[in-house]
């Protein structure tokens, strides 16, 4: 008894409960180092799930590019999920549970991002991963921007995990935060840089959808035709595969389109290049009744997402002067890309201004084919060229029977209804 209380009478009792967590990192192991390379791996995992979803989950994970593709006129949707057929009929209801899983990849994505920029400036002023994690940043803004309602509130979480409400943005509102968010990075950002480049793609991709497209031509000046940053993907685990082959490969949920409800692009019987896709006679979806075309843009587990990149430079340009009817260099822009790969060249002079726009907007299509962005330049046809949403969008008759919906954007998840400063989208107007 005498030597139990030694002892214990030389031990602490304050650190009777105290253990080592050797599996845990904690903030102060990321402040520098190798611990700055993981929040930027997580930044861009957390980015890449949000775009291009994953293998893991019950019928895996879609992901924003999924999504787009349903709701636009890029795939119909050939599986059995509702909650994933109400994108392809344009009948999203705010307590479907794929939209809040987007919506929360996506904030998680904004959030991560941002938090690992203020990390890595703390360390390092001078650090060109600030620049490259704040367009991550832009990126998710920008995309929230694009697909969702107005109203997207931009809450924010401490690092220690503690959510801060914010208040609902119009859409102009966001894509303005995005802008701010790009200007932020390119301030970090050497001239020549890759990461200047994506900054200053996404920043041109903002001013797109606020309409100064002078500005947008302006940004992307200095980007090379050449340049492009994916967003990587792995077979490793479940969670880091491509969920866009695995929903459309292995699932087979995803089926490319071709003229879908009678406005859609040709995808398939235009025989292009840049849209890649086969059919095995006789195949079906994973609803065991609708011909499955299979995309092969994502051919394997580990195939990346184009984040960014010089075409889409040169695209944002080229609406520039299509805007600013200078249409020789519009012309010129188009076919010195479609000469990369082979495509002849195409006389927009003998066009009608309308007849221009929709070989530009049809371009796009093909070359930002299946990376997200289709919904977004629906939207703009409709705010910015005065185009009738029912001549845009997928409209009539739908293949699984009734009619799409009149959607042309993502509601808010019912579960945002939490933030007492949110009473759902400020309005649905594209």
């Amino acid at each position: 008894m005498v030597a139990l209380a030694v002892v214990t009478g030389a031990c602490s009792t304050d650190n009777l409960l105290s253990v080592d967590t050797p599996d845990i990192v904690t903030p102060e192991n990321l402040a520098g180092g190798a611990g700055l390379e993981v929040l930027r791996a997580g930044a861009f995992g957390d980015l890449a799930l949000a775009v291009g979803g994953a293998a893991a989950g019950h019928g895996s994970t879609p992901g924003l590019v999924h999504y787009v593709a349903a709701f636009t006129d890029e795939v119909t949707y050939s599986g059995t999920f509702p909650t994933r057929r109400q994108f392809d009929e344009r009948r999203v209801q705010d307590d479907n549970g794929d939209v809040n899983t987007l919506f929360r990849n996506l904030h998680r994505a904004r959030v991560s991002a941002e938090n690992a920029a203020a990390t890595v400036e703390r360390a390092s002023t001078s650090d060109v991963r600030r620049a490259e994690l704040l367009a991550l940043a832009g990126y998710a803004y920008v995309m929230l921007g694009e697909n969702f309602c107005s109203g997207v509130p931009i809450s924010t979480a401490t690092e220690s995990g503690e959510l801060q409400y914010g208040d609902p943005f119009t859409t102009r509102a966001v894509l303005e935060a995005a802008v701010a968010v790009f200007d932020r990075a390119l301030s970090g950002a050497p001239a020549g840089t890759p990461e200047r480049a994506l900054a200053s793609v996404g920043k041109g991709r903002a001013l797109l959808g606020l309409a100064r497209f002078t500005e947008a031509a302006q940004a992307v000046s200095s980007v090379t035709s050449s340049f492009r940053l994916d967003l990587e993907f792995a077979a490793t685990t479940a969670r880091q595969q491509n969920g866009v082959f695995a929903l459309s490969g292995v699932d087979r949920q995803y089926s490319v389109s071709d003229r879908e409800g009678t406005t859609g692009v040709a995808f398939r019987s235009m025989s292009d290049p840049r849209v890649r896709w086969g059919r095995t006679d006789g195949e079906v979806g994973q609803d065991g009744a609708t011909p499955f075309f299979l995309q092969r843009l994502y051919d394997s587990p580990s195939a990346p997402v184009r984040l960014a990149s010089g075409v889409e430079a040169r695209l944002i340009e080229a609406e520039a002067a299509l805007r600013a009817g200078d249409v020789a260099s519009f012309g010129a822009r188009h076919d010195a890309l479609r000469a990369t790969i082979g495509l002849p060249a195409v006389s927009v002079s003998q066009m009608s201004a309308d007849e221009r726009v929709s070989f530009h907007f049809q371009e796009r299509a093909m070359w930002l084919w299946l990376s997200g962005q289709r919904l977004a330049d629906m939207r703009r046809l409709v705010r910015q060229y005065a185009r009738a949403a029912s001549a845009v969008f997928p409209s009539g008759a739908y293949f699984k029977g009734g009619t799409y919906g009149g959607d042309v954007n993502f509601p808010l998840p019912i579960s945002e209804l939490n933030n007492p400063k949110v009473t759902g989208c400020l309005d649905r107007l594209p």
